[in-house]
């Protein structure tokens, strides 16, 4: 009887465990189609340069400004603006407090302080991009080595080896979150980082780099970052229009 019984209970334990293991297709197919879906980018307003040297005395980084530039504007208007014919309702947030917002796209609070405030706007879910510090590793050069940089937000980097700059690209570091506002639970993420080669910024040096100059990446930027975020809510199963 007691083998019998542990026998039972082993069981049981791996059905429960492989029940909960659900695939993003698996969990967003367990809702019924119709629901509000709030969307919102917080990447804020931070362009950074990094700069990747022979070694790390030779890293060195810097940011511009760029709230002029409306990114997390210009991203949820193209996300709400092209997801028609999608299994949610997607809809704009308005009112969230500035100071939360703020905390978020430093990365000193989860966007789950948000939840409370999104749900008595009437949505039954919150999807949120935000900056995510992520690894990206450059395939090896012609002496065969590659190059891992950090990278959070968006911005410009570029790969220095004995003081010359050989690669310069732009960058976007991101992260969706998808919260469930009946649980209020997150139900899912999606995280990657987005790199392209940049003839327009590869002549002009780390040293020399202004605000003036970042602007001339400013579209190629927001088209790369809004390709991003779609092909992340489109892993999380949120929306097949893309």
């Amino acid at each position: 009887m007691n083998l019998l019984f542990r026998s039972v209970l082993v069981i049981f334990v791996l059905l429960n465990f492989g029940g909960c293991a659900m695939t993003p297709e698996e969990r967003m197919a367990t809702y019924e189609p119709g629901g509000k879906l709030a969307y919102t980018s917080i990447l804020g307003n931070s362009f950074g340069v990094v700069v990747t040297g022979t070694t790390i005395f030779n890293n060195d980084s810097n940011q511009f400004d760029v709230s002029d530039w409306r990114i997390d504007e210009k991203i949820t208007d193209e996300i709400i603006n092209s997801s028609k014919d999608s299994k949610f309702e997607f809809e704009r947030l308005s009112d969230l407090d500035s100071f939360k917002l703020s905390l978020i796209s430093k990365g000193s609070a989860e966007p789950n302080i948000l939840l409370q405030d999104v749900k008595e706007q009437g949505a039954d879910f919150l999807v949120v991009l935000v900056p995510e510090r992520q690894a990206y590793t450059h395939q090896g050069d012609f002496f065969n080595n590659s190059t891992t940089q950090y990278l959070k937000g968006f911005g410009i980097t570029k790969l220095s080896k004995l003081g010359n700059e050989l690669k310069t690209s732009i960058y976007s570091s991101v992260k969706t979150y998808i919260y469930d506002l009946n649980s209020m639970e997150e139900i899912g993420s999606s995280q990657t980082v987005g790199m392209r080669f940049s003839k327009v910024l590869h002549q002009t040096k780390f040293d020399n780099l202004k605000k003036d100059d970042a602007i001339k990446t400013k579209e190629e930027l927001l088209d790369m970052m809004a390709t991003q975020a779609k092909n992340q809510l489109r892993d999380l199963w949120l929306c097949g229009c893309w």
